[in-house]
């Protein structure tokens, strides 16, 4: 890590004294890839709970893993997304929306859709 860079940092929600955080809002903690600037590798939730990330050598995200969702990330040889891949926990399968507002459940769903940019 480059001498005087940020590694961690916590977002404590809001520090104001006139402003209270929103009911279920929870501080956060964010941990930074040593090698991929910019890139966040986990961030901890208060009460319970990590979110993960991974990336390949050209710093894009390979996989990422929120409330118990992978999601696999892939890219072509003009480093373009492809369709993201979503493994769901059998317990979160049917929870799953479609864009059409419809639950599926197999537990690997092709999410073409919303990985285009």
């Amino acid at each position: 890590m480059k001498e005087g860079s940020v590694n961690t940092i916590t977002d404590p929600g809001v520090d104001d004294p006139q402003a209270t955080n929103a009911a279920g809002w929870m501080a956060s903690t964010y941990q930074y890839s040593a090698t991929i600037p910019h890139a966040v590798t986990s961030i901890a939730i208060e009460g319970g709970g990590t979110n993960t990330y991974t990336y390949d050598a050209n710093g894009n995200m390979t996989c990422r893993i929120e409330n118990g969702v992978a999601y696999t990330h892939t890219y072509n040889a003009e480093t373009c997304t492809e369709p993201v891949e979503v493994t769901a926990p059998p317990a979160l399968q049917n929870a799953i929306p479609t864009a059409l507002g419809r639950s599926l459940n197999p537990g690997r769903l092709p999410m073409t859709a919303m990985a285009r940019a």
